[in-house]
């Protein structure tokens, strides 16, 4: 049997105001839209034993859409793409083919 009482308690909770780039500096937000943060957000990647960035050494980090894009650029082999419903199998290409129209139209 739990025997209980109401009670009123005050709680401090974290509140997160934006996502910084690690590399830009820039936020990870979108110009136009609040809710939400674009690229690699709070992105984590580990090292495990013998790596050369530290056994065991996690690092965490967050990359906006314009240096993950330009990150993909860089890339011998570009990455695998899955995509929702309605983009069939994108290649790198032709998402760089969209990125590219979205700018002229003015959405980028």
């Amino acid at each position: 049997m739990r025997i209980s009482h109401e009670e009123q308690r005050v709680e401090i909770v974290e509140v997160v105001d934006d996502i910084i780039c690690n590399r830009c500096g820039e936020s990870c937000r979108h110009p136009s839209l609040s809710c939400n943060a674009y690229g690699l957000v709070e992105a984590e990647v580990s090292g495990g034993f013998g790596a050369r960035l530290g056994d065991m050494v996690r690092y965490t980090f967050s990359i906006c859409e314009r240096c993950l894009e330009q990150l993909f650029d860089g890339f011998k082999h570009p990455p695998e793409i899955t995509a929702n419903a309605g983009w069939g199998e994108p290649t790198w290409a032709d998402m760089k083919q969209h990125i590219t129209r979205g700018e002229k139209a003015g959405r980028g």
